[in-house]
């Protein structure tokens, strides 16, 4: 697995939660939840090593 993000952010991807239509694996908003890609949520590596994960959550680097 990567562990290196290309700019520095990360994002939270679930390990369950999926999209109902296109099967894509769905990211941590903190104003919605869990939604598609494009309107999730980036954070920097100092938020990613204080910050608690949602549940089934992991950090994935933001590859661009």
């Amino acid at each position: 697995m990567l562990n290196k993000s290309e700019d520095g952010l990360w994002r939270i991807q679930s390990t369950t939660e999926r999209d109902f239509d296109t099967e894509f694996p769905l990211y941590w908003s903190n104003e919605h939840g869990w939604v598609l890609r494009p309107q999730s949520d980036k954070f920097t590596t100092e938020e990613k090593e204080s910050f608690n994960l949602p549940l089934s959550g992991r950090w994935l680097p933001n590859i661009l």
